[in-house]
């Protein structure tokens, strides 16, 4: 544990202080921006407008904190602010949605609105409404970087024509050359990849007073997907299991990746961090969330919201025709999810899953992933792989019996639905799970090598 937090040979001091990548280090690094362009907007209006200058001057103070000032900060405050200390524990990629000050005295310090990432992206995306305080408060601005830091968040993605698997690579080449699908190996054109930014300094609310808050949820369009990266990781255990003649893999590793995408694209100010709703222009004329008139006049960056995160990761890929079909393997997915989460008693929001096209002998079928929520993983999906493959057997059972105790059609809240994929309700059915699950019962044995089939894929996932 020692070697891989760093502590053996101070790698961790690095990941700390470091020039590149050090979080406390860009945190100050950050915070000494924003002084510096407080300071040099004052030194612009300190003659034309002394309304402003008063504003921005409190502004300034009450970012400073220094001796001179009547604000007040504390270190720990600052650094579970900017991420250098977690903030509930288990997150460790917490971003906060801090609430701009318009004018002297509307500042509110004692309110912290803080999401882990995964979430954030969705939640706190500009545009999006966050009542808290009895207020409604409206995200607009990301946090910005220095260049260097910008150019680290960035990152690119591409759905293949060919078996329409979502690729995702943080390579700044990648629009500048082709890419081969990590599924199907077909070359994809760098007109196709589409650029994301990963808003790791969190986000800022409107500058304009929140009004009071509605007596109904906010209506929030944005939602997000997760891929499998799986670019790099460390395998933990690989094994094939027989079930009556039809094979299994499950690779369990650590340390893999995945990453969650927005479904809308946004418009950045790369000075102020301005952010456009989704699918919206930039304004030509807007202001800084101090309230200062933005400089900028051009078109900004057009990118999409996404977040890379680390977590244990178990692939499950059942050698069979039908793990072609999309809709009946997205069902077979939330039935194991269901089952896990039952029949070793682990909390089903600690888990989720996705769908992962995977090239096997020439044939392209969906892989199962199953992964821990919590970002670094926190051991659960680990146990589904064993040398005897007892657990993963117990699991299938308990899956079958999800979709099998109920007569719901096509499914309901009580099994494979829930708040979380509301907007795929409509694809998921107990009966294809039922069906599918119904082979694979009963006890296994180890596999001593691959099974040979002919089987062929077309890209639809139809059985030719």
């Amino acid at each position: 544990m020692h070697e891989i937090m760093g502590i053996d040979d101070g790698s961790w001091i690095e990941e700390l202080i470091g020039k590149d990548h050090g979080i406390l280090s860009e945190a100050v690094e950050l915070h000494r921006e924003e002084v510096k362009k407080l300071e040099n907007e004052l030194k612009k209006i300190q003659r034309t407008n002394p309304k402003e200058y008063n504003n921005l001057d409190f502004e300034l103070r009450r970012i400073r904190c220094g001796r001179a000032d009547r604000f007040k900060r504390s270190l720990i405050d600052f650094w579970t602010r900017n991420n250098v200390l977690p903030k509930y524990g288990f997150p460790v990629d917490t971003v906060e949605l801090q609430i701009a000050s318009k004018k002297m005295g509307t500042s509110n310090e004692d309110l912290s609105l803080a999401r882990d990432l995964q979430m954030a992206i969705a939640e706190y995306a500009p545009g999006s409404g966050v009542i808290a305080d009895g207020k409604l408060y409206t995200s607009r601005y990301i946090r910005m970087a220095s260049e260097a830091r910008k150019a680290a968040s960035r990152g690119y993605f591409a759905t293949c024509l060919c078996c329409n698997q979502v690729n995702y690579t943080n390579d700044l080449l990648a629009r500048s050359r082709e890419k081969e699908c990590i599924s199907c190996g077909e070359k994809i054109p760098r007109k196709r990849w589409n650029a994301s930014l990963e808003p790791r300094l969190g986000f800022i609310t409107d500058k304009a007073d929140a009004p009071d808050a509605p007596l109904w949820r906010p209506e929030r369009d944005y939602r997000t997907d997760d891929y499998y990266v799986g670019d790099q990781h460390d395998i933990i255990k690989k094994m094939r299991f027989s079930f009556a003649g039809a094979e299994v893999e499950l690779q369990s590793t650590a340390n893999d990746s995945l990453v969650v995408i927005g479904s809308d694209k946004h418009t950045i100010c790369p000075i102020c961090g301005w952010t456009s709703d989704a699918k919206a222009p930039l304004k030509a004329e807007h202001y800084t969330s101090w309230g200062a008139k933005c400089t900028y006049e051009e078109q900004g960056d057009e990118c999409y919201l996404s977040h890379v995160f680390k977590t244990d990761v178990v692939q499950i890929t059942f050698f069979t025709i039908e793990s072609c079909q999309y809709e009946k393997m997205l069902s077979v997915m939330y039935a194991l999810l269901e089952g896990l989460s039952r029949d070793l008693d682990i909390e089903r929001t600690d888990l989720k899953g996705c769908l992962h096209r995977k090239n096997c002998d020439g044939q392209l079928l969906y892989s199962v992933i199953l992964y821990d929520a919590v970002a670094g993983g926190a051991g659960h999906v680990r146990r589904l792989v064993t040398d005897d493959g007892k657990i993963f057997s117990q699991v299938l059972q308990s899956a079958y019996e999800v979709v099998t105790k109920c007569d719901c059609q096509p499914s309901c809240y009580h099994y494979l639905r829930n708040y979380y994929n509301q907007r795929i309700h409509d694809l998921l059915d107990r009966d294809k799970a039922k069906e599918f699950l119904v082979q694979w019962q009963g006890s296994c044995v180890v596999a001593e090598k691959p099974v040979e089939t002919e089987l062929v894929c077309k890209d639809d996932g139809a059985i030719v």
